[in-house]
């Protein structure tokens, strides 16, 4: 099973090792925030602590679909070689 991690514009792929780590290394991490003021003042940025599960989303993929799109892959790139 592999997790799918959407990064702006990539998506990754992770394994569950991949997974912990990364949830790990964001542990404390610190955001920064936009909070309104109101009316007549600006938006003022502000340090935040998130939440983990607020930081990124993440979606399954099994091992099938995996090792499928892996095929697909690799009957694209050769088509592309022999051109």
């Amino acid at each position: 099973m592999y997790f799918v991690y959407d990064a702006g514009n990539t998506k990754l792929l992770l394994t569950g090792e991949q997974v912990v780590q990364l949830t790990a290394a964001l542990a404390g991490a610190h955001a920064i925030e936009a909070k309104y003021m109101g009316s007549n003042q600006p938006y003022l940025d502000l340090i935040v602590t998130p939440k983990t599960q607020d930081m990124f989303k993440l979606s399954v993929i099994d091992t099938e679909s995996y090792e499928a799109m892996v095929l697909v892959t690799k009957l694209h790139n050769d088509k592309e070689k022999a051109k």
